[in-house]
């Protein structure tokens, strides 16, 4: 399993703008168990609150995935996990499955979806002319 804990790895910000430029995508959510068990809010997830903070609770991991196969054959990847494994993710350093704070990613796309959204009202308040 490669990851970014190398020094030759993209940086976090890096990592940022490929996830929000959709060329690496989501391929895993890992829990990191220490952290888990010292957060007592996080031993009872069914109670956890919309506001209650996962920073470092979770690892996501991302690659960059080729679509080539499933879109020419999709019955030769027909599962999400067949094309991971066809991307070769995480197999070599051309392909590394690189983790990430999920809350990070999160934080980084609502960041971008609010910029969209106040883009799009600037966009209706424009005077149409008639």
């Amino acid at each position: 399993n490669n990851n970014n804990n190398n020094n030759n790895g993209p940086n976090e910000e890096q990592i940022v703008e490929m996830i929000l430029k959709g060329e690496i995508s989501l391929v895993d959510i890992v829990p990191n168990q220490d952290a888990l068990s010292r957060n007592r809010e996080a031993k009872n997830m069914q109670q956890i609150d919309p506001d209650w903070d996962y920073a470092h609770l979770f690892k996501a991991q991302f690659c960059r995935l080729n679509w080539s196969s499933h879109e020419r054959d999709p019955s030769t990847t027909p599962m999400f996990r067949d094309v991971i494994a066809a991307s070769e993710c995480g197999t070599s350093n051309d392909n590394p499955r690189l983790s990430f704070d999920l809350k990070q990613a999160v934080k980084g796309a609502r960041k971008m979806d609010a910029a969209f959204r106040n883009k799009d009202d600037d966009d209706d308040d424009a005077t149409i002319p008639h």
